[in-house]
């Protein structure tokens, strides 16, 4: 094993984080990405930034026709759950107390 002190390392060799592109986007849809998803984290700020870049990528590669059926046809909305019976009261420790 070589001895180096970190003084030595040049800057060149130390691997920089780079960001993913799975999409293959061009510096400039980059760059229009990230400014539409700030301003869009801007303007909704209690939706979290990655579903509103989940939101970006689905209509940038998504066929306008499938985007417009979703949204005509509430499919984001899913399916609804099954119906609960609840008959009401006030619970305390899983016992019903009373049921008025």
């Amino acid at each position: 094993m070589e001895n180096t002190d970190l003084a030595e390392v040049k800057e060149e060799e130390i691997p920089r984080y780079e960001e993913k592109n799975h999409y293959n986007y061009t510096p400039l849809e980059i760059a229009e990405r990230n400014k539409q998803i700030r301003d869009a984290s801007k303007d909704y700020p209690t939706i979290p930034k990655m579903w509103v870049e989940w939101a970006w990528d689905m209509l940038k590669n998504m066929p306008e026709e499938e985007v417009k059926k979703i949204i005509n046809e509430r499919l984001w909305e899913g399916k609804p759950t099954r119906k609960r019976d609840y008959d009401g009261g006030i619970i305390k420790d899983s016992l019903v107390i009373s049921s008025e």
